[in-house]
Parts: C-alpha cells; structure tokens; sequence
C-alpha cells in the first residue's frame, strides 16, 4: 500500500500484526486487504455504538476474546475453510459482537475476501475521508464489492455535472446505492429526466440525494406522467420544480396513487394555483393517518385539524415524534390548552431544542418573577426575529434578571436559578 494512503487512513499495526487506527495523519505498515477492511469496519463500529475508538482496541490476556467464541460465530454462519473463520476472529478483535457479524457478515460473506484496498484507494484518490469511508460502510457495506472499473466512471460523471471533488464524498454518502447502479442505463437516463425538469444541475444533484434508487425504474417511467398532471391543474413551474427537487419519492410513486392524493388535497379545499397545494401534497403523502390519531390523543379533533391544516399544511409534513413533543412541552410545561396549539399550527413548526425550549425558558422566568403582567403570546414571541426576542424579553429585563441571557442560550438551567414553579401550570396565549 501506497504511503499516501496509510497516512490518509491513519494506521498502524498492532503487535499481531493487525491493523489499528493511530490517527488520520500518521502512518504505519498494512499487510493484506483484510487488515484493511477491518480498519475500516471497526471506524464504522465505533461510530455506530457511540463508543470512542480506544474502547475498541484489542484486548489481550485474560480480557481476549476467546477462539472458541470466534468459532461459534463460525459455526453459526456456516464458515468452514480456516481463513473465513479467521476472518471472523479478526472482526471480533476490532470490536464487533456475535450479533453484528452476524448480520455484516451474513448479509455480505464476500466481504471475507473483498480487494477492498483497491477500492479504498481509488476512494481517497477522489478525496473521501476516512469518516465518510466508514459511513459508506455503515449504509452500504456492498461499495466494498465493487470494482474501481464501477465506481469510478460515476465518481467523474458527478464531478462532470457539478460536484465539487471536496463535496463528493458527501454528496455520494447521502445515497450510496447510486454507485451501485448502472451508468449508462439509470444514472444518465435519471439525470436527462431531472433536468428536463429543475433546468438546473445543482438540484439535479439535490434530488440525487434524495432519490430511492430501489425505485429509480418507476421514477423514469412515472415522473412525466406525474408532473402533466400538476401542469394541467396549473401548478406553477416554480413549486413542481420544489417538489421534484426535494421531494422526489412524491412525484415518482404510483400515478394512480398521485392522482388520488392531488384529488384528496383539492377535496381538502386548497386551489392548485396556491402556494400552499404543494405542501399539501407531501402532507397527505406522509404518514397523515398516524399524525390524525397522534392528534386525537391530545383530545384535538379531526375537524380542528383540518381547519389547521388548510390555513399552514406545513405542519402536517413533521414526524409523529416531532409533533407529539412540541405538544408535550407546550401543553404539559406551559399550560397551553391543546385547542390553542392547533389554532396556531405554525407554532409547531419551530424547532423545539433550538427556539421553543429556550425562548419559553426566558418567558417562564419572567412569568414567575412577575416582570410580564399581561399573558403571552407564545406564537408572536416563537416567530419573533433573534433579535428582537432578545431585546423585548432579555436586554429589557438584564437589570431584573442578569441571568437571562445564560437561559436563553442554554449556558443556564431554570433550576440553578432556583425558581420553584406551581404543580398546576398557568395559563398563556397562543
């Protein structure tokens, strides 16, 4: 291996002979391709358990994992030959249980005997980090199969239509299988498609990232199908080309499936030629059964989601999770009813760790402190601009409450302030 690419992966060799991650700048010997595929996995299996890299490193002595654990494993997949059950072992000393073997290995037995090396290499020629590496082959473990014959016409083909060489390996780590597929016969076709369509090759790109290339067939045959619909309804150019680009699964699915989901938005009462159809369209293509019953456990009904719904249908594209904890935090620690929540359906919108937590920390402060006399409007407040929230809620009151900066930006927790708050939670304005 080329001293260029030790130094880029940073390894070296432990006293087994095993390669080890040192650092991303210095170096040290690999001795055959399974080192480094074990180099590489075991990035990717600190990073997957949360764990730092050193938590990783081979034991020895009573600590060791056992041969015979290593043989089970083998057993269990069915590895015969010595090397394959080396091979296991080997993923064991860089930190992969029973488990993840397993389902690595069972998934992908060639992995075994991959030239990966090769592969790498060609990788950090077109300036993947060792991070992004590890990433692919935490997504998309099959990259490690293919030939630099595959992926490298495809790695040009990106940079020939705008990919910066700095941004490739991000852009191909958002949607891996595209290395994958074939060039001439999907790639291409896909690409012609697009942008007869966005007119643009940074959105093409976009909406690479976030195609389903497992369905990239029914793409190439229903987006046109799909898209004549919305220009026939008169949707404008500019909001088809916002939904091809960012939602590319909407406009490709079944068109009997689409043409349903545009006659249900109509139904809903939202004009194709207003903003808002689009939005509505991606709404009603999610999750929008599990989001209705998410709502009916806060004792919101249908109807009132409805009226929502056609007056901001952004809301409705959140997660179950997203939505159930904004509600969680706004009804349980700020004493606002529900029906109110759903009034201003914008409020959810908000990310709830960066804007609602912090500003609502600042407004509870002063509520118990009694500095706010007249109720709060928590939507006025979460919409105002940064600074404008700070110099009406924070630098208005620093003489009162020096600590509300601090609160504001998270340095600071309610409860170092020593505020103690009512069991039953007062009541605020949305």
């Amino acid at each position: 291996m080329s001293g260029i690419l030790r130094r880029k992966l940073g390894l070296e060799l432990n006293n087994e002979g095993f390669a080890v991650i040192k650092s991303i700048t210095q170096l040290g010997p690999v001795q055959n391709q399974n080192c480094m595929l074990a180099a590489v996995l075991r990035l990717f299996s600190a990073s997957s358990s949360g764990t730092k890299a050193a938590e990783h490193e081979p034991k020895s002595g009573s600590d060791s994992l056992s041969r015979e654990s290593g043989l089970s494993v083998s057993d269990r997949l069915r590895f015969e030959t010595p090397e394959e059950q080396n091979a296991v072992r080997l993923l064991r000393d860089y930190g992969f249980d029973d488990a993840h073997i397993s389902k690595l290995v069972g998934k992908n037995p060639s992995l075994m005997s991959a030239k990966t090396e090769i592969v790498l290499g060609l990788l950090l020629e077109y300036e993947f980090t060792p991070a992004q590496i590890s990433q692919l082959a935490s997504k998309f473990p099959r990259f490690l199969l293919l030939t630099p014959k595959s992926i490298q016409p495809k790695l040009e083909f990106m940079l020939s239509i705008g990919v910066s060489r700095s941004n490739l390996g991000t852009v191909i780590c958002k949607n891996p299988l595209l290395l994958e597929r074939s060039l001439e016969h999907t790639i291409i076709p896909c690409y012609n498609a697009l942008t007869s369509i966005l007119l643009c090759n940074e959105k093409v790109v976009t909406a690479f990232t976030r195609l389903s290339w497992f369905r990239i067939s029914y793409l190439l045959k229903d987006l046109p199908l799909n898209v004549s619909v919305l220009t026939g309804l008169g949707v404008p150019h500019s909001k088809i080309s916002y939904l091809v680009k960012g939602y590319p699964s909407v406009v490709s699915c079944d068109p009997e499936k689409f043409s349903q989901l545009v006659k249900k938005v109509i139904e809903f009462g939202i004009d194709p030629l207003q903003q808002k159809f689009v939005p509505a369209l991606i709404a009603v293509f999610g999750r929008w059964d599990h989001k209705m019953d998410a709502f009916r456990t806060w004792g919101i009904s249908e109807d009132e989601v409805l009226s929502a719904f056609k007056r901001y249908p952004l809301f409705m594209t959140l997660s179950e999770k997203k939505l159930t904890s904004t509600m969680d935090f706004l009804v349980n620690t700020m004493g606002v009813k529900p029906a109110e929540v759903i009034r201003v359906p914008c409020v959810l919108s908000h990310s709830l760790a960066m804007r609602i937590v912090p500003r609502c920390s600042v407004l509870r402060v002063l509520l118990l402190k009694g500095l706010v006399k007249k109720k709060i409007s928590l939507s006025y407040t979460l919409m105002m601009p940064e600074r404008c929230f700070i110099e009406s809620y924070v630098i208005k009151y620093e003489k009162e409450m020096p600590q509300l900066l601090n609160i504001l930006r998270g340095e600071m927790s309610i409860d170092e302030l020593g505020c103690v708050f009512e069991e039953k939670p007062w009541t605020t304005n949305v």
